[in-house]
């Protein structure tokens, strides 16, 4: 992901602030990349746009992806910061 993020800035799309967001750990790139593939089909609702089981199991049924449990509660975890982040960016408007 930070790749293609980095090429479409080289090709003057402007720096997408995910390239300034984080650092990702050597190797764990995979997580992040499917963390944004579900983040990409989340419905906001009523208590934000968060990525729901359903969200997981329907990613791994349709990649044939199998997350392990550390992988789904990862997840979970960067979701529920970029919700705060987001929680926090509407109360700063």
């Amino acid at each position: 992901m930070r790749e293609q993020l980095e090429a479409l800035e080289e090709r003057g799309h402007g720096r997408d602030e995910r390239l300034d967001s984080v650092h990702v750990p050597e190797g764990f790139e995979y997580l992040w990349a499917i963390f944004w593939e579900l983040r990409s089909g989340v419905v906001e609702g009523m208590s934000g746009a968060k990525i729901t089981w359903r969200d997981i199991l329907d990613y791994q049924e349709v990649t044939g992806f199998a997350l392990s449990a550390w992988e789904v509660e990862a997840v979970r975890g960067m979701d529920a910061a970029i919700a705060k982040w987001q929680a926090d960016q509407r109360r700063e408007t």
